[in-house]
């Protein structure tokens, strides 16, 4: 039965995932600027909804902000499902490495959405990451960022970046939002178990990871959002070690996040 799931999803999901993304590239093409960048956010978080529902995975988000604030959001990051979660929740803009952009039909789907990518390697490109993040909370869209820059073994967060805190530094009008996210269940695990169900282990190929979440039933993610934290009168620093203390207090008593 596994077997055949996998082989179902991996016939339709791709399918479905290039139709979107190309619906969403086509009628970007006649937008421009602030409604452009709306527009791919909104059509992602509905492609996302879609998406979700196709891996057998639904998301429960606790205790969400309103919806209204520039903001700069921030989580911790588990594994694949991770962007499709999180996107699924509310419309928003990725922060993502730039090796993503070149990948085959992946890179053209996060175009079409409108991925912010940055190669973290070269200084120029930080700067240019960081003004495109201030143009698009300019127009309303939150910017997810995975701080972290990779995943871990979901024991415990790894050590923040404080690229992507520099968007924030000078603006008065811009929150810090940070997320926690975790499995609630993984077919029939709970607790530590499910939690590590989902995460990318050290080790672990990409297609491996991939293949077994393509084999579970169903997913049942918690997405907790923490207290939003203004950005003003605060350097980079400042911000990245008050949403890292948020996360992880978030992620307090969760079994398996450390």
């Amino acid at each position: 039965m596994r077997s055949v799931r996998r082989l179902v999803r991996l016939l339709i999901f791709p399918v479905v995932l290039v139709a979107l993304a190309a619906r969403i590239s086509f009628v970007a093409l006649f937008l421009s600027g602030p409604d452009r960048a709306m527009h791919r956010a909104r059509g992602q978080a509905g492609a996302c909804r879609i998406l979700t529902r196709i891996l057998g995975v639904r998301v429960q988000a606790l205790d969400g902000p309103a919806d209204h604030g520039v903001r700069l959001v921030v989580s911790n990051h588990l594994g694949g499902l991770d962007g499709f979660a999180l996107a699924s929740s509310m419309p928003l803009a990725f922060v993502a490495k730039v090796e993503m952009a070149s990948w085959p039909v992946m890179g053209w789907v996060c175009r079409s959405v409108g991925v912010i990518f940055v190669d973290r390697g070269r200084r120029t490109a930080a700067g240019r990451m960081v003004e495109e993040v201030r143009e698009r909370m300019r127009a309303g869209v939150p910017v997810l960022v995975f701080p972290e820059g990779t995943v871990g073994d979901g024991s415990e967060l790894l050590p923040f970046r404080t690229g992507a805190f520099e968007a924030a530094v000078g603006a008065e009008d811009v929150e810090i939002l940070p997320l926690f996210l975790t499995a609630s269940r993984v077919d029939d695990r709970i607790g530590r178990a499910a939690h590590q169900a989902i995460v990318w282990h050290r080790g672990e190929t990409m297609t491996a990871h991939l293949w077994r979440l393509l084999g579970c039933r169903r997913i049942d993610l918690e997405l907790r959002f923490g207290r939003p934290i203004p950005s003003s009168g605060h350097d980079r620093t400042t911000l990245l070690e008050a949403s890292r203390v948020e996360v992880e207090r978030l992620g307090a008593g969760i079994p398996g996040s450390g």
